[in-house]
């Protein structure tokens, strides 16, 4: 069966949704997204995505070339009409960081970045011990609907009114 989740059946008989469907898997939009707005199957759009891969990374190139450019022409026209004072730049600001945020999504720089910190002090062994016992005594507290008796290194305390 000719087409069968190639992407062959929606190119040849939907030209302007096959087209719509590799511009959206530029833009990294999640399949099930793109399953929903044009009503083809996540297998279909897969096998779009493997089959498009190439013309995807070049689109994915030319979105973030011209989201360079705008973001470099924005912030050289806010730096001169802050130098001119000829009108508020706060009107080039948005496209400036909407420009900025597209460049970095389509660059695949992250976007956010997560630090956490885990300090052990003594045995790692004997606090996982310890953890697993406290919680233990949780879920036997709660089954019997009694406050647990824990082994924390810092016990809560209720605010004195």
């Amino acid at each position: 069966m000719s087409g069968r989740n190639t992407g062959e059946r929606v190119m040849r008989e939907r030209p302007q949704v096959y087209r719509q469907i590799v511009s959206m898997l530029a833009e990294s939009i999640p399949f099930n997204r793109i399953s929903k707005a044009s009503g083809v199957k996540r297998d279909t759009i897969r096998a779009i995505d493997k089959a498009q891969a190439v013309t995807i990374g070049q689109h994915k190139r030319l979105l973030a070339d011209a989201a360079r450019r705008v973001a470099i022409s924005a912030i050289e026209q806010i730096e001169d009409n802050l130098a001119k004072r000829k009108y508020p730049p706060s009107a080039l600001i948005p496209v400036f960081g909407v420009a900025i945020d597209k460049l970095l999504l389509l660059s695949g720089e992250p976007t956010e970045t997560l630090q956490h910190n885990v300090n052990i002090t003594g045995n790692i062994f004997h606090a996982f011990q310890q953890y697993h016992n406290d919680a233990q005594r949780i879920i036997q507290a709660n089954a019997r609907d009694v406050p647990p008796k824990l082994h924390l290194s810092a016990q809560p305390t209720t605010p004195k009114t």
